[in-house]
């Protein structure tokens, strides 16, 4: 099992994140509490973070009680991704150190070091009592087992808020546009049962694991102090036996249960929000937005002329859309983005820009960006593509020129000026070290105006394109503060003075500062129309954003000192349990000596064992015994042991073996064991032998993500050597005892980003052409050849489905024959046919999300059916043989003993016409990669 915090969490003996470029020299740092793993080149980068984590361990673990030992760290410099985790089974973090555009006031690898160690701390505290019995016989997979089992998300993912809180003189915890979604839920909507707001909905939005679990978290600690959870964890590692050692105890401490204890910090947080809503003033507003039935959010608008403005469209019920709304409030879908960074939408005269990922072909851990520009007059967009990591483009006021970040694989910082035709750049302003910027935007054609982070805190700049030179407009201070947009004279720009996230005014000819709006839960994205009369901004509800319009009267705006936060501060008691972590500026560079690291040194690294067999790549658990390998980069894996087959009452023992290094990947794998079968001559005969099979194959896979689609493909290739060898006194020959076949297979897929209450994606195709053979026979030769192919199409009603498969293979089989690629009908089995064309139709049906709970055993999310019909022809020497089967699947999908990965359970009713006979199955799966719960997230929007 492998545990990964916080962005992503797996079940598997196998978790990687990917690789970097083979040509990569990898260099290490062994301090006392940590090892950094990097790419040669950021060496300089990887003491100064060494140190700062050596700094951090004195702090991190403190109100836990609990300080740990050592862990590896591998830095991740090459991608576009902003993120980390924890994981493990291997034990390990690691970092992606390109700092997003929506951070907060604290340079990312401070943010990360305070965060992640806090996730290695709360794993680490289970070594004790019987958890760390059961690391002995399992390995960290064991560990790792306790912590899924037992520790809530919210739990593990809130804490770990809670110190970057208080470790520091920012975090999300002092955020207002943290706070704001369950604030609002909870003040319009009311509270949700403790399952809808752990396990998620598909019926309501509901705020993320971060903030219930921050919330929760820091109201036990202002309540009871750091005791409630030092000893709700020391439970859960000494009593895993226990049926709820996390429960026990909350209550030991608290007097209540889990539920109770959920409810009643909800209800007293409600009761302070709802004085701090009291005096809030809010100001009228006209919501411009069409009103929605589902959760939806319109984000950065930007004024077209008096009767029109665009929006980004994203909710609960669709993917991202760029729309164009009327003063009537009738909407219009213009343009449907790819993968976009949500943290900037820029538009200048007629043009739409924003920044979208791109992967590289085979390193998943080499990204970039491209910046996309749509041209509203002529309906196409197209692509600025310097394989560079740019961010947050805005173009200028004629769409000539783009400004953007580009963060370089060395922590350097710039704003770059790009042509917005060609895409080539024309200017390069580094900002100081250490500092970062975000989102900026233009101030006439010769002034950039951007938000810089640094270890102070934050500030709003100026950048002079013409001398490279900045100016700060406001003091360095830890308080949010985002994206600027300028009118002249002034500077407006998002800000959490109030408590609340409003606009703000910056007067640039009197140095003056107002609050502009007054949002009851935050406003953001301001746009100011041409006039200067009329100010847009997207203001939040418990619905989602909605586009609203403002008359901008500068007599009714607040002077900043009048502006008053009556935010409840709940940041404040944690800030008094903890002490801030010095500043990175402070502290020296490592001077621990540095080393190359060694790719084949580094190989193998056995993390996890267990008294049984278990297969990392289907879950399979048999009798044996079993032991692991990955090693830190996530280039090689391993796995071996013994496995008892319990059917055949026989055992073996294997090794399977896979290189993701190099460019194709390399998979390997040997057994050796008893078989046992039976023939029947016309008398059950027993055959028993000896056989040894050796494996060695090829892939290759790429990734062409484009667009809104995602798309790849993969070839591979595999040769198999088989030794059969009979036990003496066994009167069965093998036709061929030895047997040596090949396999070659191409794939490829492209498919729409969905929606997901989608349950097959609107529109995908993918194909596959597969060829095994036993070559070297002459006549003898078995072989298979088969095609497949499998269509998908949008519903009649939204989130409906329809998918079409069609297959076709052709078998020999003389001594030798190779398992199915083709899928005969369901409710068929036992068929071996020599030609099989088969089509299957599969139409899935949302039935109703009921949000139903039966105490802690069951809560069911959804009801869904497949209507599904197959039919297939065969031919065998001639002779043609159909087989068809229609039917139906009720499937639900639900969490059973609020374990975080959902199960899909049903039944399958098929009729067989050939037979008139009924065909009842019951189906089950694990969604396992619900465990892959989003990335880094904060305030930006959940649905890109």
């Amino acid at each position: 099992m492998v545990f990964l915090i916080p962005g992503k969490i797996a079940v598997s003996q196998y978790f990687s994140t990917g690789q970097e470029p083979a040509s990569i020299r990898w260099r290490q740092i062994k301090t006392e509490h940590v090892k950094l793993i990097f790419p040669d080149y950021y060496e300089l980068r990887a003491r100064k973070l060494a140190a700062y984590l050596d700094s951090v361990y004195n702090y991190v673990g403190n109100s836990l009680d609990y300080h740990p030992k050592h862990i590896s760290l591998i830095l991740h410099t090459q991608s576009s991704k902003s993120n980390a985790m924890v994981a493990w089974a291997p034990k390990r973090m690691e970092f992606y150190t390109t700092p997003p555009q929506d951070m907060y006031a604290q340079p990312w690898l401070e943010q990360l070091s305070l965060h992640e160690y806090r996730h290695f701390v709360q794993v680490e505290k289970m070594n004790q009592g019987s958890t760390k019995v059961i690391s002995w016989i399992f390995g960290q997979q064991g560990t790792a087992a306790i912590v899924g089992m037992y520790l809530p998300f919210w739990f593990i993912e809130g804490d770990a808020v809670v110190i970057e809180t208080g470790l520091g003189y920012s975090g999300r915890g002092r955020d207002p546009l943290f706070e704001m979604r369950l604030r609002a839920q909870i003040l319009e909507k009311g509270l949700y049962s403790y399952d809808k707001a752990v396990l998620g909905s598909y019926r309501n939005f509901i705020p993320g694991t971060y903030e219930l679990g921050y919330f929760l978290v820091a109201e036990g600690r202002r309540k009871y102090g750091t005791s409630l959870w030092i000893h709700s964890l020391n439970m859960v590692a000494k009593r895993p036996y226990m049926v709820t050692p996390f429960q026990k105890g909350i209550k030991d401490i608290s007097g209540m249960r889990k539920l109770p204890f959920y409810e009643t910090s909800l209800a007293g947080l409600k009761q302070r929000w709802d004085v701090q809503d009291s005096i809030t003033k809010v100001e009228d507003v006209r919501q411009i937005s069409p009103s929605t039935r589902y959760y939806t959010d319109y984000r950065h608008p930007a004024i077209i002329n008096k009767a029109e403005l665009v929006a980004l469209k994203s909710g609960l019920d669709d993917i991202s859309r760029f729309v164009k709304i009327d003063d009537k409030g009738n909407e219009e879908v213009i343009f449907t983005p790819g993968f976009l960074l949500s943290e900037t939408v820029s538009y200048a005269a007629g043009n739409i820009c924003w920044a979208e990922t791109r992967s590289d072909l085979r390193w998943a851990n080499r990204s970039y960006t491209v910046i996309r520009i749509f041209d509203m007059e002529t309906g196409k967009a197209r692509t600025l593509n310097n394989r560079l990591r740019l961010f947050a483009p805005a173009l200028n006021a004629d769409g000539t020129k783009v400004v953007a970040v580009h963060v370089d694989s060395l922590d350097q910082y710039a704003l770059v000026i790009l042509d917005a035709l060609s895409g080539e750049i024309r200017k390069k302003m580094p900002t100081p070290a250490d500092v970062f910027p975000l989102t900026p935007v233009w101030a006439g054609n010769d002034l950039i105006l951007t938000v810089l982070v640094s270890e102070n805190g934050k500030s709003l700049a100026k950048f002079d394109v013409s001398s490279g030179r900045n100016k700060i407009f406001l003091d360095w201070d830890f308080t949010e503060i985002s994206q600027p947009s300028f009118h002249a004279p002034y500077v407006y720009f998002t800000a959490a003075w109030s408590g609340i996230s409003n606009i703000y005014a910056l007067n640039l000819e009197k140095a003056s500062l107002h609050m502009v709006s007054s949002a009851r839960f935050g406003a953001v994205d301001a746009c100011i129309s041409n006039d200067g009369k009329t100010m847009a901004y997207a203001d939040y509800t418990a619905k989602g954003y909605r586009i609203v319009q403002l008359p901008l009267e500068p007599k009714n705006w607040i002077h900043f000192e009048d502006v008053e936060n009556h935010s409840i501060g709940l940041y404040k008691t944690i800030a008094a349990q903890e002490t801030i972590v010095p500043p990175w500026s402070e502290i020296p560079p490592s001077d621990d000596p540095g080393k190359k690291y060694s790719k084949i040194g580094n190989l193998f690294n056995f993390h996890s064992w267990a008294p049984l067999s278990i297969n990392a790549s289907t879950y399979a658990i048999n009798p044996g015994v079993s032991i692991m390998s990955q090693n830190l980069l996530s280039s090689s894996f391993l796995s071996a042991g013994y496995s008892y087959n319990l059917n055949e009452e026989a055992g073996k023992i294997y090794g399977i073996y896979t290189y993701s290094g190099w460019y194709p990947i390399i998979d390997l794998s040997v057994d050796y064991g008893l078989r046992r079968d039976y023939a029947y001559l016309p008398d059950k005969t027993e055959a028993k032998w000896n056989e040894t099979n050796l494996k060695a194959g090829l892939r290759l896979p790429l990734d062409f993500k484009r667009g809104k689609y995602y798309a790849g493909l993969q070839v591979s290739a595999y040769a198999n050597q088989g030794f059969r060898r009979m036990k003496e006194g066994i009167t069965l020959k093998f036709k061929k005892p030895d047997i040596f076949s090949m396999g070659y297979g191409f794939s490829m897929y492209r498919q729409i980003k969905s929606n997901f209450r989608d349950i097959f994606p609107r529109w995908g195709q993918s194909m596959g052409l597969y060829y095994r053979h036993t070559p070297f026979q002459g006549d003898d030769m078995s072989y298979l050849a088969a095609a497949t192919l499998s269509l998908y199409f949008p519903g009649i009603i939204r989130h409906q489905g329809l998918n079409i498969y069609a297959g076709y293979q052709h078998r020999e089989i003389t001594y030798y024959k190779f398992a199915d690629i083709v899928r005969y009908p369901r409710g068929m089995t036992g068929m071996q046919d020599q030609d099989l064309l088969s089509f299957m139709g599969t139409y899935a049906i949302p039935i109703a999300y009921p949000d139903w709970s039966i105490g802690p055993v069951l809560y069911m999310k959804r009801i869904r059916a497949n209507l599904f019909y197959d039919y297939a022809f065969a031919w065998n020497s001639g002779k043609q043989d159909t087989y068809n089967s229609l039917g139906a699947d009720l499937l639900t999908e639900v969490h059973l003993l609020r374990f975080i990965a959902p199960f899909e359970i049903g039944v399958r009713s098929a009729y067989l016409p050939d037979e008139d006979a009924f065909y009842w199955s019951f189906l089950f799966s694990v969604g396992f990669s619900s465990f892959y719960i989003g990335d880094r997230p904060s305030h930006v929007n959940p649905f890109f």
